[in-house]
């Protein structure tokens, strides 16, 4: 792991509209999927970040310094929970904030590395806007960054598009096929060459 969760950040350039913000490493399990099925095609370290706002990291800090960043059972004033029930508790729910968020949402892999020899930063995304979701499908722009990709994959499956029996993480899939299918069902993508040091 590069670092421990929400102690390292940088400032981010996100292709417009989306714009410059500030980016924590946490923990997900991309890096973990990437790391196992395309070490093979040279990938070294996989990392993950995503934009929070500082009073929410200040928030999940404090929530780690109390000792709260667990999902197993306590105890307090006779009353058994689980303290990540409890935190979820307090947050807004996703279906809550359909119709409310607005601007847009950006979902992207900066890839580090060479080309024919040449040094290479390249950013591939996709970015939504929260209105379009919700005037096109009635979700927010994540909904559909979440739901497209997994009405993809189940395309593939239903079309026997799959490397063969059995469970694979999308880093098995064919990404030409997968691609294709993003874009034909509403979910464009881009790359955007970047200079190669930054």
């Amino acid at each position: 792991m590069l670092s421990e969760p929400l102690t390292l950040s940088t400032e981010f350039d996100f292709p417009e509209p989306v714009g410059r913000l500030r980016v924590w490493h946490i923990d997900h399990e991309e890096p973990a999927l990437m790391a196992r099925f395309l070490a093979d095609k040279g990938l070294r370290l996989a990392t993950f970040y995503i934009a929070l706002p500082d009073p929410w990291v200040e928030l999940l800090r404090s929530w780690k310094r109390l000792g709260f960043a667990h999902k197993d059972e306590i105890e307090f004033a006779g009353c058994r929970f689980r303290p990540f029930d409890l935190l979820v508790s307090r947050l807004p729910r996703p279906v809550d904030l359909i119709g409310k968020l607005h601007g847009s949402v950006c979902v992207g892999t900066l890839a580090e590395g060479t080309v024919d020899g040449q040094r290479v930063r390249r950013f591939m995304y996709q970015v939504t806007s929260h209105d379009e979701a919700f005037a096109r499908m009635g979700v927010q722009g994540t909904g559909l960054q979440t739901g497209i990709p997994a009405a993809c994959g189940a395309l593939m499956v239903l079309r026997g598009e799959l490397p063969g029996p059995g469970v694979f993480a999308p880093e098995q899939l064919d990404p030409g096929t997968f691609l294709r299918l993003m874009t034909e069902h509403g979910a464009p993508w881009s790359v955007l060459d970047l200079p190669p040091e930054g």
